[in-house]
């Protein structure tokens, strides 16, 4: 980043942040396509056994119908025909860390050069937000949101996955608006909370991917089934949605005269 801004001036976060993303790429692709690991069964690119461990569930797990309409097992639904697209959210969630945090670095460290605090609210917001979006991807790195085999997750992780696709959208939000502040309300609150729902509406795209068409269920009845061919259930779309309002509320506050 200190030789981005000596280089680029003014450019100097958007060149760090494309340098910084095709280094992520470049070395991602590069361990995807070269690391093997070795199993019980065979030795496999990581690639390959990225997506064997979205299909393995915990011991214990028993293979039953995902729901009344839908007559596979979660095995069934995951493996569909393998398409490298399964990894689109872990790529979205990668990206949006890489942006958010350097945003935080550029941003802290031009206010210590020039003692501009113009942006100082909206950095901190944009590193409380990053810093639980980071935590909430760590734990489920570790726990899968204690997700256990089946489409329809139990109450904990329904909560942990909603909390973590709020947390996602108002991370983007958050970051589209620090550098909006003082402009009209209709591109200071609108922009940065479309932009939120829009993050976390492509993240369950992500989702429905690697779920061969489908979703994680929080529940049953008429709030939890997904509507039609949209797939998306009623909950889903207030979580889109509630995404957007936080970020609106956040930058409402953020910008309203004193």
């Amino acid at each position: 980043m200190p030789l981005c801004i000596k280089l680029l001036k003014r450019f100097a976060l958007a060149g760090g942040s494309f340098v910084a993303t095709g280094v992520f790429f470049a070395f991602e692709l590069l361990f995807e396509q070269k690391v093997v690991v070795s199993t019980t069964e065979a030795v496999v690119k990581l690639e390959d056994w990225q997506m064997y461990t979205c299909v393995s569930f915990p011991e214990g797990w028993r293979e039953t119908t995902v729901t009344e309409t839908v007559n596979k097992t979660p095995v069934e639904i995951l493996m569909g025909n393998y398409n490298p697209a399964f990894k689109l959210h872990f790529y979205i969630i990668s990206v949006v860390l890489i942006l958010t945090i350097l945003n935080c670095l550029y941003g802290f460290g031009q206010m210590v050069k020039t003692g501009e605090k113009k942006r100082l609210k909206s950095l901190i917001l944009q590193s409380v937000s990053s810093l639980i979006f980071l935590g909430l991807c760590i734990l489920a790195c570790f726990t899968a949101f204690w997700r256990d085999g089946n489409i329809q997750v139990s109450p904990l992780s329904a909560v942990l996955m909603a909390v973590f696709f709020i947390m996602l959208g108002v991370s983007v939000g958050v970051y589209a608006g620090s550098f909006l502040l003082g402009k009209k309300i209709g591109i200071s609150v609108v922009v940065p909370a479309v932009l939120s729902s829009l993050m976390t509406g492509l993240m369950y795209v992500g989702e429905m991917i690697l779920l061969n068409g489908h979703l994680y269920r929080f529940g049953k009845g008429f709030l939890f089934k997904g509507i039609s061919s949209l797939v998306l259930a009623p909950v889903d779309i207030i979580i889109i949605i509630i995404s957007g309002c936080v970020t609106a509320f956040i930058f409402g506050l953020l910008n309203r005269k004193k």
